[in-house]
């Protein structure tokens, strides 16, 4: 919007506008190198609407986005030797935390080699706060640069690390939005003010999705929190979509998925599941990507025998 490397052919206005019309409760616009849009894009605030400055940062290995940070952050080793990057990479991110934003690796896996997240700066993926697996230019589909995101993140989650899961970046006009279901990342918070907001996000508590709502408890958890059991996990679940949804996927760690048959656009049940050693279960609704919700982890703490 200004002067940044991607063409954005709509006002700040318009898609302001647009946001609004989708009934998004907030909503956070980029250019790559520049904050010129900040204090325009601040001016829409209302009691209804919150927007959220931020910028995306280019590094010559992976794209990080300064959500949320109200102040310039710039990565100073371009052309650096990748023991520069990686310290690079750390003082980025504690930048963009110390101006009270997120550090969010974003397409860690896309397909050209200076936007993508190196395999080799893997041991300091924990410097980041949230992962982008689901970026807004392509579907959500295996042999995607999404579909690989996705499968990154769960090795994470595999290994111990989390990062919570978000979406969105690189929709670059309306026309785009408009020619395919957009994803969207939702959020729960008590109210509608930013820092619940960007604490959300940095927590995980809630999902992305191209189209079902998905709210999912665990023991009374909901996403980015902790259910306590004492072997015996109780999931109440709720999907609703303008479409049929087919199934839902449970995942847990070190387990292949469960599947449940959904073919509804509506859906409740409950379900109880042995907790066996588990430590983390998320959810995928759907299989068709303009009609799939993904969710953070739900948490698995063990707090006495049955």
């Amino acid at each position: 919007m200004y002067g940044g490397d991607d063409e954005a052919p709509d006002t700040l206005a318009e898609v302001f506008e647009f946001m609004r019309s989708k009934g998004l409760d907030f909503g956070a616009a980029s250019d790559h190198h520049n904050i010129l849009n900040h204090e325009a894009w601040k001016k829409f605030e209302s009691t209804d609407f919150i927007p959220l400055v931020s910028k995306e940062i280019s590094t010559g290995s992976g794209h990080v986005m300064a959500l949320g940070a109200d102040g310039d952050v710039v990565f100073g080793a371009l052309g650096g030797s990748d023991e520069r990057k990686r310290a690079e990479f750390r003082r980025v991110c504690d930048e963009i935390r110390r101006l009270g934003g997120i550090a969010q690796l974003n397409h860690p896996r896309d397909r050209k080699l200076p936007i993508s997240f190196p395999e080799r700066f893997t041991g300091i993926i924990d410097c980041f706060d949230t992962m982008e697996i689901w970026n807004g230019s392509e579907r959500m589909e295996e042999g995607t640069k999404n579909g690989d995101a996705f499968r990154l993140w769960i090795a994470l989650l595999e290994k111990g690390i989390y990062l919570p899961a978000t979406s969105g970046s690189d929709q670059h006009s309306i026309k785009d939005y408009l020619r395919e279901r957009w994803v969207k990342t939702f959020v729960r918070t008590e109210r509608l003010e930013r820092g619940n907001i960007l604490r959300a996000i940095k927590n995980g508590n809630g999902f992305v999705t191209s189209g079902p709502f998905v709210e999912i408890t665990v023991n009374g958890a909901s996403y980015g929190e902790t259910a306590r059991h004492r072997g015996e996990l109780v999931i109440d679940i709720s999907v609703d979509s303008d479409r049929e949804v087919d199934t839902l996927a449970i995942h847990r760690d070190g387990k292949p998925p469960t599947e449940l048959r959904i073919g509804a656009a509506s859906y409740r049940n409950r379900i109880t599941m042995a907790a066996e050693d588990r430590k983390w279960l998320f959810f995928v609704a759907g299989t068709d990507p303009f009609n799939k919700a993904i969710t953070n982890p739900v948490f698995l703490e063990r707090t006495g025998d049955r």
